[in-house]
């Protein structure tokens, strides 16, 4: 990809080095400064499930991760100058046996640092966090819930009662809906607010505005034939009919979401937009999701690459400039900090508090450092809003504006409520595509934010992802609800395992005595003890007479006189494994009835029947045609002092019956 500068294009491209079992090492790009975004530790980079665990990244920081043994939930993140050390990050989380973040600290933040404890009622909804008490109606609707600053509404949200999952009152908001059950407009009379909102056929937003008093601030978006996002254009004036009328700024997405292009409009209001690219910013994907950017300001050839660090759920915790060591964070052109904290419900904060909206100079949103936040999602700070790629969502209320397109779980009576944010479980269960569930206890962070960067604003799943999805419904417990990716890999895991199970089973009921040369298998594939008249033995050869100690159920019950058996067993050990006899052992196979290689059907006692449909031997039994092309016998024992002899399917060949693969 190229980025354009005052003077000449410039290439940037991004080369991934693997070891020789396919263990990424390293992450560089391809510039003349070859820079080293990403490399493992080799010797505790991965665990035994392969997820990250002490990675560098930016040729700088190391990041150490820890898990509980029991779950692989993450425990705790740990970045600095050391592997080990944690002057950038030192996060701990604390989980219940569901998978529920039951308490989160941070030891940097404020001078004596930061610990937040969290409760849960019987459906593993929050119940309790840092900024107070949440309470929930019974289909699941959220009745109070606190803000950023712990103050909580004087009275219950409100619901519409025909359609009683659409809130239409909260926090002073009055709210209305279009037919497609789309939140259109809302507004609060005590803070002078009036919004606006209007969706495409396919239910994504078109653009949304907000004004308070004579200021206006708004965004729109553009999709492409696949309904994904490829433009949004910011503005701060709208036309009578509430339409955007001066544009701003316009972002361009291109090569997927990984290029964003900035632009500024220079002309004056009333006047055609005249845009000026200002930056391009390129994202770096690695193992963990995006690493970091490279960004160009094509004016002065001012060339900036940064960092990204994440909490547990993949939301952004801290940015630092490429190659840092010395704890500096990032910072805007005004001074703010790359610090950055959601409360629960992925509202700004105060990052050195967690408490309270952010300060003017540790403000968690500052977009010329990253519009990406809470969960990797982008952050729509104007407006307040989380731009979750197939919906938006408000984190105030904690609710989207637009139903889910699907019910994930139907055995899940919380599903049913389609506004509702990740089953009111927002620090154990992320969306990374606006419409099906993953957990933040089990899912590593490549899985989190590769779905987020890689399939931003991605069309609906397909019926496969739904379908994989739904694996775990109903009383599922929460640290089982996984990424969609290792959904699907559970599911095929699981199909694979239940094939080779019910393979082996039958295996073992229709075991042969005589073993394929070929396969040098034993001759009884089953755990069962394997007899013969010396006494137990590990494995048997082909003519060896045998029992098991299997159900009785099974074909084979009990021992056959020794008298019986013994012409046979010697029969049994003359032929080879391909069925071949000399010609004397044919001459005596005809004798006894026996159909040979060289003589199908002309035995004595031996009668083929009309329609080439098989034989009838001389006691009056009828053998099909499958039941004469196996060489594989199992001489055993039958009650009423009769051997009988068993192919590998089971079928029942009584004496005389024939032997001989080539039928």
């Amino acid at each position: 990809m190229n980025a354009q500068t005052s003077t000449n294009w410039q290439d940037f491209g991004v080369s991934y080095e693997y070891d020789d079992e396919s263990y990424l090492l390293s992450v560089k790009d391809t510039t003349s400064e070859a820079r080293e975004w990403w490399k493992a530790d080799l010797q505790e980079g991965y665990d035994y499930r392969d997820r990250p665990v002490l990675v560098q990244k930016g040729s700088g920081y190391w990041t150490k991760r820890t898990y509980r043994d029991t779950d692989g939930v993450l425990t705790g993140i740990a970045t600095g100058k050391n592997a080990g050390d944690s002057e950038l990050q030192r996060l701990n989380f604390k989980y219940d046996g569901l998978g529920n973040l039951r308490e989160r600290g941070n030891p940097l933040a404020g001078p004596v640092g930061v610990t937040e404890a969290l409760g849960y009622d019987v459906l593993n909804r929050l119940t309790s966090s840092a900024q107070g008490t949440i309470s929930y109606f019974e289909n699941g609707n959220i009745k109070r819930k606190p803000n950023t600053s712990g103050a909580s509404p004087t009275v219950d949200f409100g619901y519409d009662v025909v359609h009683p999952h659409a809130v239409t009152d909260a926090w002073g908001y009055s709210m209305g809906y279009d037919a497609g059950g789309n939140l259109n407009a809302r507004s609060n009379s005590a803070t002078g607010e009036s919004w606006n909102f209007r969706y495409t056929g396919f239910d994504k937003p078109r653009w949304m505005t907000k004004k308070v008093g004579t200021t206006t601030v708004g965004s729109e978006f553009l999709y492409d034939a696949r309904r994904s996002r490829t433009v949004q254009l910011e503005y701060d004036q709208t036309s009578a009919t509430n339409e955007p009328s001066h544009y701003v700024r316009k972002r361009l997405y291109a090569v997927g979401p990984a290029l964003e292009v900035n632009y500024d409009n220079t002309a004056a209001n009333g006047a055609p937009a005249a845009w000026h690219m200002n930056q391009v910013r390129v994202y770096v994907p690695g193992p963990e999701g995006v690493i970091g950017t490279r960004e160009l300001t094509p004016d002065t050839s001012a060339e900036k690459a940064l960092v990204y660090h994440y909490d547990h759920l993949g939301s952004i915790e801290a940015i630092t400039p490429f190659g840092s060591t010395d704890g500096s964070l990032a910072a805007d052109g005004g001074g703010k900090a790359g610090r950055f904290s959601e409360d629960a419900w992925g509202q700004r904060r105060n990052p050195l508090t967690w408490s309270g909206a952010p300060t003017t100079t540790d403000n968690g949103g500052a977009d010329s450092l990253s519009p990406r936040g809470f969960t990797g999602h982008e952050m729509l700070d104007d407006l307040g809003l989380v731009h979750m790629n197939g919906r938006i969502y408000d984190p105030v209320l904690g609710r989207f504006f637009s139903a889910d397109s699907f019910v994930q779980f139907p055995g899940n009576l919380q599903s049913y409520n389609r506004y509702s944010y990740v089953q009111n479980n927002p620090l154990s269960l992320y969306d990374p595509t606006g419409f099906l569930i993953s957990s933040a206890a089990v899912a590593a962070n490549s899985a989190r934010m590769a779905a987020v960067i890689s399939q931003a604003d991605s069309p609906a799943p397909g019926p496969a992802d739904i379908a994989g999805a739904v694996v775990f419904t109903g009383g599922m417990l929460i640290a089982d609800v996984i990424s969609i990716v290792e959904i699907r890999e559970a599911k095929q895991h699981e199909e694979r395992t239940s094939r080779e199970l019910k393979e082996t089973q039958e295996r073992i009921r229709l075991a042969p005595t005589v073993p394929n040369p070929a396969e040098k298998k034993p001759l009884i594939a089953t755990p069962a003890e394997v007899r013969i008249d010396e006494g137990a033995i590990q494995s048997n050869g082909q003519g060896d007479r045998v029992k098991t100690n299997q159900s009785p159920t099974q074909e084979t019950k009990q021992d056959a006189p020794k008298q019986d058996t013994q012409s046979r067993t010697d029969e049994v050990k003359k032929t080879d494994r391909g069925g071949q006899k000399d010609q004397k052992e044919a001459a005596s196979d005809k004798a006894k009835g026996i159909p040979g290689k060289d003589l199908p059907g002309k035995g004595e006692s031996w009668v083929k029947l009309k329609g080439n449909q098989g034989w009838r031997d001389a006691d009056g039994n009828t053998w099909k045609k499958d039941q004469l092309h196996k060489d594989h016998w199992d001489v055993s024992d039958r009650k009423e002092n009769k051997i009988r002899e068993v192919d590998y399917k089971g079928n029942e060949l009584w004496p005389n019956g024939p032997k001989n693969k080539n039928k």
